[in-house]
């Protein structure tokens, strides 16, 4: 079987307790906490999305053990996308646009414009899945996901054109910077299968 590297736990020590972090693929984590002494299980801590880690971060912090969250790589401040980007190095923004749009009523009538990323992400089967964020003045930030497993440069290239959010263009190189490592990462796997058999 097939172990892919991007999906490794990540582990923290402090005192008698260790803390993993697995990653469930599509930006969504899970805290395990173990007790050297009282038990050898491990017991989950926290769970879920970004917003949700970085809470258990802070609380963390606040108790004074900051240590176990800065050791796992999770920000405690920072937008979204840079407290991922701090537990997902690989993840890329491939496609990114905006425009503006009418607001508002009679006599109260305004143009607003809007923000537009598509983040790629490497799932656990190999493939890419992708997210759209719109980010509009005054309403905030809305986050959809686009749909996973696109395995060819060509897949992620044509579901960041068809995005219906307005005008995106896609960034071709970091498409392609995102295959490069996936083709790069499982090269390494397939390297270590080949000396333990």
């Amino acid at each position: 079987m097939t172990r892919n590297l991007k999906f490794e736990s990540t582990f923290a020590e402090h005192g008698r307790r260790t803390w993993r972090l697995d990653y469930r693929g599509n930006f969504y984590w899970e805290v395990f906490e173990q007790h050297i002494r009282q038990s050898s299980r491990w017991r989950s801590v926290a769970d879920g999305s970004i917003d949700a880690i970085t809470d258990w971060a802070r609380s963390m912090r606040a108790a004074g053990l900051g240590c176990v969250p800065r050791a796992l790589s999770i920000r405690v401040s920072g937008g979204w996308w840079e407290r991922i980007r701090s537990l997902r190095p690989e993840s890329r923004v491939v496609g990114y646009g905006g425009g503006y749009c009418e607001e508002g009523g009679v006599g109260t009538c305004f143009v607003t414009g809007y923000d537009i990323r598509i983040i790629a992400d490497s799932n656990a089967s190999g493939g890419v899945s992708l997210w759209q964020e719109m980010t509009e003045p005054f309403i905030g930030t809305d986050r959809e996901f686009l749909g996973s497993d696109f395995r060819t440069l060509e897949d992620v290239e044509a579901a960041v054109e068809a995005a219906d959010c307005g005008s995106v263009n896609a960034d071709y190189d970091a498409i392609a910077s995102l295959f490069e490592h996936l083709c790069s990462a499982q090269a390494a796997i397939d390297n270590i299968l080949k000396q333990t058999h």
